[in-house]
């Protein structure tokens, strides 16, 4: 959807949140506009059922889709309270935390359109004290980044801009690592100009973004593979694990090719387990990404 549209929603959820609480907004915002969503974004609910067929072998139905749009939805509205520092409230199960037990330094967390990405943020700020900064391309979606400034302030210094120049932006990552940060990074989404590679995943090659992986290849810096997803009611389930990329030999693009199917095989195990958490709402075996 167009951001203007988007944008104007969330404002709307997000203060109609802080007003009345999560219960309420849910009933009074969540049902209605996942409705609207549900009749009129024919592209999404067309990808929805696709992606369903695929994650659930065949078993899907328009009731499923509407679950699936209202689980995208539910976890929206839930940004805005970890955000606001107001992730207490929320039952958090953790799996392979021990992983940042072992850290020496920083390292990339690699993470997707999958789930809750602001659920892990609170874990490594509050729990464990990690510092953690995110790479986004900021001229993407510019007033959705400005929106959630607003509800969490401290957001717009921990961001990494990928749009600039590729030498800028390994130093950046280097450095950060070398200070003891972890390096968020999206590895579901191909945007244009981007280095990408076939994949196979859920039966069908996708298109996956490469540029992850050549960071890590030419880095050498320790990775954490994250999956959080949206349980139902208050809970959450994170789920960490490790990935040693010293592990696959040859040179750096033959390491990332490698590494790059790695990560699909492990986020389709976790997108087969619970596909209601998948949130990429456009066809994305047709080879263009968002």
């Amino acid at each position: 959807q167009s951001e203007k549209t988007n944008v104007f929603w969330l404002n709307l959820m997000w203060v109609i949140s802080r007003l009345v609480g999560r219960r309420l907004s849910r009933s009074l915002l969540l049902i209605p506009i996942t409705f609207l969503y549900f009749l009129f974004d024919d592209g999404g609910r067309r990808a929805s059922q696709q992606f369903l067929a695929r994650a659930r072998k065949g078993n899907t139905s328009f009731l499923m889709t509407f679950k699936h749009m209202y689980h995208f939805a539910t976890v929206t509205l839930d940004r805005f309270y970890f955000l606001g520092g107001q992730g207490p409230g929320f039952e958090v199960e953790i799996k392979g935390e021990d992983c940042f037990d072992k850290l020496t330094r920083g390292g990339l967390l690699i993470t997707s359109h999958f789930g809750s990405f602001e659920v892990m943020r609170v874990m490594a700020r509050t729990q464990k004290q990690l510092s953690l900064s995110i790479l986004l391309d900021k001229s993407h979606n510019r007033d959705f980044i400005n929106l959630l400034s607003k509800v969490d302030p401290s957001l717009s210094a921990q961001l990494i801009d990928a749009g600039q120049p590729g030498t800028q932006l390994v130093g950046q990552i280097a450095r950060n690592i070398e200070l003891g940060s972890l390096v968020g990074i999206m590895a579901d989404r191909v945007l244009p100009g981007q280095r990408s590679i076939q994949v196979g995943f859920l039966g069908e090659d996708a298109t996956f973004p490469l540029g992850p992986w050549l960071f890590a290849a030419i880095l050498k810096c320790p990775i954490i593979l994250c999956f959080g997803t949206y349980e139902g009611g208050t809970k959450y389930k994170l789920d960490f694990e490790p990935l040693d990329i010293t592990s696959f030999s040859g040179r750096s693009k033959e390491v990332a090719s490698n590494a790059a199917h790695y990560y699909a095989s492990r986020l389709a195990y976790h997108v087969e387990r619970s596909p209601l958490n998948w949130f990429n709402f456009y066809d994305f075996w047709s080879g263009h990404g968002e």
